[in-house]
């Protein structure tokens, strides 16, 4: 029993970190490139890649629960 649940729990674990990584990612450079002329565009981008790791967080937790039914 416990065998089966290690695949899911390094999957779930992997994809909060992601999460969270971007998360902290987008504060960082966000307080790093305080003006949008110091780099332009990075808000955009920055707000995509939260989004991402937003999806795969809800994707992840998606499949946690289906494979724990």
């Amino acid at each position: 029993m416990f065998i089966e649940d290690v695949p899911q729990k390094i999957l779930f674990l992997s994809i909060g970190l992601f999460y969270f990584s971007a998360l902290g990612g987008f504060f960082f450079l966000g307080w790093h490139f305080q003006n949008e002329q110091d780099r332009p565009g990075m808000t955009a981008f920055l707000l995509a890649y939260l989004f991402l790791g937003f999806l795969c967080f809800i994707g992840g937790f998606g499949t946690h629960k289906y494979w724990t039914m």
